[in-house]
């Protein structure tokens, strides 16, 4: 064993016989415990362990060696996974390092720092510590960094970054006040489709609060969303259109809208995907409130659509109520409150009455869906109503 051993370590090695305590001491000493340590790479990632851990590597995060910051980075991802390790790399400084990485000349040091920024901001400790360390600007006011990247897989993270930070009160209201809104309308008018959805989820995050409504109304951005319905790609119309439910709120949005929004969620009423028919029926729901959109709705054969997408709605109550879906269920709701609206313009009623749509609406009165059954009653009184 010992001469294999040696060998491999290139030291000189014959068995001596045992010669007493003191010749074996010598032995061990000369020869036996003989250290052989390996030298390392500059640019090897060495670990430290204990609560000298996370310092370490968020110190390295920030090396002048380019392939350090790169495994640094891989490193810092996949320890900050588990919660307590990301309290610890937060308490080291770790998005204040984010934060100068995230500008690095490097597309993959680039990539990873956004990455690492838009999952510390899924946790309270990380948004507050964004928050503090002014992550916000890194994000959406840096020339070539963060969302303005040339690289689509920096700003999908960057993107997602703001995401989740708005989702936290005080983020969102940090990120209105940095022009956030103003910031995403820009992007959303030049991004490429695949990351169009992604910005509007941003958007109308903002505009939970009536801030970020009253920006984005200020800065045109019923004339970026309305276009985006159409939009060859399933994440950027479905997310254009609970865009466009988020900002009309108001009449005035409402009747700005209707002209050159109905038509192309009507075709969205029809679309493959459920979660887009869903989004299409929250938007059309809002717009209809408005007397004259419900007069445009005719025009826009809102209620065939609506009468048409009633079916798999029919089907859907039809079965078991553990076996329903309950995104179908909510898509239910959406229809048949359009429907009670849309209803008291006399065309739609008289529609509504020859094509069987009040036999379908019969159906959901005794739904276990306490929305649903509300609703069918407020539709078929309006179907049903004489003057």
């Amino acid at each position: 064993m010992h001469a294999v051993i040696r060998q491999r370590q290139g030291i000189a090695w014959t068995k001596e016989e045992p010669k007493g305590i003191q010749a074996n001491l010598e032995h061990l000493v000369s020869v036996q415990v003989k250290p052989n340590v390996q030298p390392v790479a500059e640019d090897a990632l060495q670990l430290a362990y204990g609560a000298a851990k996370a310092p370490k590597l968020v110190s390295e995060i920030c090396s002048p060696l380019l392939k350090l910051r790169q495994k640094a980075l891989i490193q810092v991802i996949k320890t900050m996974a588990t919660p307590k390790e990301l309290e610890m790399l937060l308490a080291a400084g770790l998005v204040h390092a984010l934060n100068t990485a995230a500008k690095d000349d490097d597309d993959i040091v680039r990539t990873s720092a956004n990455l690492a920024l838009a999952q510390a901001a899924r946790y309270p400790g990380g948004q507050k510590a964004m928050l503090a360390n002014g992550s916000i600007e890194v994000l959406i006011e840096s020339d070539g960094a963060g969302i303005y990247s040339e690289n689509e897989g920096v700003r999908a993270h960057a993107l997602r970054a703001v995401l989740e930070l708005a989702k936290n009160p005080d983020g969102c209201r940090a990120l209105i006040q940095a022009y956030a809104v103003k910031v995403l309308i820009a992007r959303i008018s030049n991004e490429v489709p695949p990351l169009q959805g992604l910005a509007l989820m941003a958007l109308q995050q903002l505009m939970v609060q009536r801030d970020g409504v009253a920006h984005a109304i200020s800065e045109g951005a019923m004339a970026v969303i309305i276009p985006i319905l159409s939009s060859q790609e399933q994440l950027a119309r479905e997310k254009a259109a609970l865009a466009l439910g988020a900002l009309t709120t108001e009449f005035p949005e409402k009747r700005e809208a209707g002209p050159s929004a109905l038509q192309p969620l009507v075709t969205m009423l029809a679309d493959e995907a459920l979660s887009a028919r869903h989004a299409a029926s929250s938007a059309l729901m809002s717009l209809t409130v408005e007397n004259s959109v419900k007069e445009l709705a005719i025009g826009a054969q809102v209620p065939e659509a609506l009468d048409v997408a009633l079916d798999e709605c029919v089907r859907n109550e039809t079965l078991p109520e553990g076996d329903r879906d309950k995104l179908i269920s909510a898509l239910t709701v959406n229809l048949v409150q359009t429907i009670d609206q849309v209803a008291e313009h006399p065309k739609a009623r008289r529609y509504f009455k020859s094509k069987g749509t009040l036999r379908k609406l019969q159906q959901f009165e005794t739904s276990s869906n306490i929305h649903v059954r509300k609703h069918t009653s407020k539709a078929i009184a309006q179907i049903t109503w004489m003057p």
